[in-house]
C-alpha cells in the first residue's frame, strides 16, 4: 500500500469502542483515511510511452522500467484509471505519463 503525500490519520478512540479497545489492551487505533485525488482530476500530463500489457507485467516493474523507481506505480494506475495489476489484462494499452512528479506535486498542493 503506498503512502501518499499528506495522508490523513484518524484516531479511533470513540467511547462506544471503549470495551473493544480495552479488551485488546489499546487506547486508540490509528487508521489511514482514504486518499482522494480531486486536486489531480482534469490535469493534463504528456505521455512518455504507450505500453502493451503483457505476461509478467505489473505496475511496480513498469514504474521501475520507465522511471528507474518503483515508487510511481500508482501514477501509472491512476492515469489509466486502473488502480491495481488485477485491473489489466494482456493486450491492454497503458499510457505512461512523462513526469509523474507533476501528479505528486498536484496532490501535495
Amino acid at each position: 500500500m503506498p503512502i501518499y503525500p499528506d495522508q490523513e490519520i484518524m484516531l479511533l478512540d470513540f467511547d462506544h469502542y471503549f470495551e473493544i479497545l480495552e479488551r485488546r489492551g489499546v487506547k486508540t487505533i490509528r487508521l489511514r483515511r482514504t486518499k482522494t485525488f480531486e486536486s489531480a482530476l482534469g490535469m493534463e500530463l504528456s505521455v512518455k510511452e504507450e505500453h502493451i500489457w503483457s505476461h509478467g507485467d505489473n505496475l511496480r516493474r513498469l514504474s521501475q522500467k520507465y522511471y528507474s523507481s518503483s515508487d510511481f506505480w500508482w501514477v501509472i494506475g491512476f492515469v489509466n484509471k486502473r488502480p491495481t495489476d488485477a485491473h489489466f489484462k494482456i493486450g491492454d494499452i497503458l499510457l505512461v505519463p512523462n513526469e509523474p512528479q507533476l501528479l505528486v506535486g498536484a496532490l501535495r498542493a
